[in-house]
């Protein structure tokens, strides 16, 4: 199975018809994918952990067909967030990645996706794992200060 990721661009940096034409096929296509990502992914893991993905991967959605589920993400950031985010759901830890302990910052935008995509045991464990942390409300509010706006 494959989550297709692709990346939004802001109105303001759409480009403009004119932009395109006269641009070979060839590049206008190029362009396309550059702000496409696949990520394969293990469906019955995600199925079983998420109402989310339980029913983008249902016989009801026509992508289910191409066992294909797609994804609009705001940038760059948060495609590799969730790559991380599906490659630690088939593991046994959402705040370790290869034995090392994940930032503050990565746990927290962890948990916004975990809730995003209704990974309750994921929101849980990073959230868990924040409030065991000497942050002091300055350090909480400055990762709070890092998250992108699409996230809340």
């Amino acid at each position: 199975m494959i989550v297709r990721v692709s990346i939004e661009q802001p109105a303001a940096k759409r480009p403009r018809a004119d932009d395109v034409i006269g641009a070979g096929d060839g590049e206008a296509t190029a362009r396309a994918q550059d702000r496409t990502v696949d990520i394969p992914c293990y469906s019955p893991i995600l199925k079983s952990r998420s109402r989310y993905f339980k029913a983008a991967f249902s016989s009801a959605y026509v992508e289910n067909q191409q066992k294909i589920v797609e994804i609009v993400l705001a940038d760059a950031q948060a495609v590799e967030d969730l790559r991380l985010f599906i490659k630690l759901s088939c593991g046994v830890s959402y705040v370790e990645d290869s034995g090392m302990r994940l930032p503050n910052s990565t746990r927290l935008r962890l948990a916004f996706l975990g809730n995003a995509f209704e990974f309750v045991d994921c929101v849980q464990e990073c959230l868990q794992s924040l409030s065991e942390e000497d942050m002091t409300l300055a350090d909480a509010l400055s990762l709070l200060d890092e998250m992108p706006e699409e996230l809340w």
